[in-house]
């Protein structure tokens, strides 16, 4: 009998390309997307939920599945403020993983962040770095941490500061070799590839996938 996939970010980048390959992908028989706005794809094993990810109560009772596939994330620029960015960068994947664990979820596949630390004195990865912590406190059976650095591809939403850095990295790859390999862009597509073949793995307990890991799941 096949699986059923929470997604949670499916509208950006590596989430749009996880649900792509997972809507083709046998092993799962159905796809939850928990969104903010209806998704442009339809498919006949997408139930694409929209909801409020300020009142759980709009979401919990989709929180239903095998796999929890959590690549939700902006910018404090997008989001306006930190505490925006907060919202979205922990509160709302914390309380959907919270959410999807007590319905009996056992796999939990987060994409992270390059650096990500609770205690940092920077605050994007500190953010990161308390969502890593506190999820792994839930108790999920598996629970995968992805940690790419800067993500490659061609995002829907406007972020010219990000451009500007894919270009870089793109344009000087010949630089991230030794010590600076691990801040290697890595393309959405491979990040989204290893979300999927290490859900689909037998992995106990917490596996942490560093940024220069994810190039051996490059197709």
């Amino acid at each position: 009998m096949g699986k059923t996939a929470l997604i949670l970010g499916a509208t950006g980048l590596v989430g749009g390309a996880c649900l792509a390959r997972l809507l083709k992908d046998d092993s799962f028989e159905k796809v939850v997307a928990l969104t903010r706005t209806p998704l442009a794809v339809k498919h006949n094993k997408l139930l694409n939920a929209v909801v409020d990810f300020n009142h759980p109560d709009s979401y919990v009772e989709y929180c239903i599945g095998n796999v929890l596939f959590s690549a939700m994330g902006t910018t404090i620029g997008k989001a306006g403020s930190k505490d925006a960015f907060l919202k979205v960068d922990y509160t709302y994947p914390y309380e959907v993983a919270m959410a999807a664990k007590q319905n009996g979820v056992d796999t939990h596949v987060l994409v992270s962040s390059l650096g990500a630390d609770a205690g940092s004195s920077i605050f994007y990865s500190k953010v990161k770095g308390k969502l890593e912590q506190d999820i792994s406190r839930l108790g999920f059976t598996t629970n995968i941490i992805l940690q790419p650095s800067i993500l490659l591809g061609e995002r829907k939403e406007s972020r010219p500061m990000e451009r500007v850095g894919q270009a870089f990295v793109q344009k000087c790859s010949f630089l991230f070799v030794g010590p600076l390999a691990q801040y290697k862009g890595v393309k959405a597509e491979t990040v989204a590839i290893a979300m999927i073949k290490l859900a689909k793995g037998n992995y106990k307990g917490k596996l942490v996938v560093e940024n220069q890991e994810l190039f051996t799941f490059e197709e």
